[in-house]
């Protein structure tokens, strides 16, 4: 991906580096390969890198349909603690829906590290 104008000259190389590669695994992210997409997911949570990026299109692969992506992204998720007034809020939506294709035990992993009171207030310890 091109870097955005504003950006080159206001950041420093590896801060623009580091955006351009969140970007490019966010768009392989969206992939319809679930093979492909959740590795994106399961890396975006290593990284861990622009949450402001990162965070969105990890939320958006939670409300996905993809059972294997969804629950990859749940877990990733955690790994943003700094963001758990948005996350959690998503995250618990996605526990209690009983037609939620994310893995329960991922999102109360990604709970626990989070946020431990609200995954006790829905029975996790």
């Amino acid at each position: 991906p091109s870097a955005r104008p504003e950006i080159i000259g206001t950041t420093a190389p590896a801060a623009a580096a580091t955006e351009g590669v969140v970007r490019a695994v966010i768009d392989i992210l969206k992939s319809p390969d679930d093979q492909i997409a959740y590795r994106a997911a399961d890396l975006l949570g290593t990284m861990a890198e622009q949450p402001v990026l990162t965070v969105p299109a990890l939320i958006e692969s939670v409300q996905g349909t993809n059972r294997l992506v969804a629950s990859t992204a749940a877990a990733a998720l955690g790994n943003f603690p700094d963001y758990a007034d948005i996350v959690v809020p998503i995250l618990l939506q996605a526990y209690q829906n009983t037609n939620s294709v994310v893995s329960r035990r991922e999102i109360g992993g990604a709970l626990k590290k989070i946020a431990p009171e609200a995954a006790a207030s829905v029975g996790l310890k």
